[in-house]
């Protein structure tokens, strides 16, 4: 499981260097992407989904999870194999949140 702080800087470095990015959820995530693509050296036939959900013509990712996470939490029958190793972390969640304002 990646960890929420992981992410902050490089998440922090956009939004100071890429003001629109502030405001553009999706553009956001396109550029994450983009540079994790970059870094794991996979070529640039990605870069249609990049703009294409970058400009929200594509389902947020965010939207996505959460009616995933709405659909399990009313009918156990459409929980996977991590919903209970996710239940039990949520302790480690909660506190790691806690500490997040120490970053």
């Amino acid at each position: 499981m990646m960890k929420i702080t992981t992410k902050i800087d490089k998440v922090r470095t956009l939004l100071i260097e890429k003001p629109w990015l502030r405001d553009n959820d999706n553009m956001l995530l396109a550029y994450i992407w983009e540079s994790e693509l970059k870094e794991k050296k996979v070529g640039t036939q990605n870069d249609m989904f990049l703009a294409m959900y970058g400009m929200g013509k594509l389902s947020n990712a965010e939207s996505i999870r959460r009616c995933r996470q709405k659909l399990q939490q009313e009918n156990p029958e459409l929980r996977g194999g991590n919903y209970k190793g996710r239940q039990m972390a949520i302790d480690d969640v909660i506190e790691e949140l806690k500490n997040f304002d120490k970053l």
